[in-house]
């Protein structure tokens, strides 16, 4: 299955963890990286790790993308 890089943004907490549900109902490993970190997207404690001030990459399977879709940063 291909995965695709979505830039995602966090803005309230209530936002990170409903964002952790999302994730943890995809089968696949869904891998969060920002910088030289590469976390479990799908723990709370995982996401914690990163600087969630700014944006962060989610690897994701395609099929499961629309999942995020509420979070996705786009470019201005």
């Amino acid at each position: 299955m291909e995965n695709v890089l979505v830039k995602i943004k966090l803005s309230k907490i209530s936002d990170l963890y409903e964002f952790v549900k999302s994730i943890q109902s995809i089968r696949n490993k869904v891998v969060a990286r920002q910088g030289l970190y590469q976390v479990d997207a799908g723990s709370v404690l995982g996401l914690c790790c990163l600087d969630l001030v700014n944006d962060f990459v989610v690897s994701i399977p395609a099929a499961s993308a629309y999942l995020v879709e509420k979070w996705v940063k786009y470019e201005e």
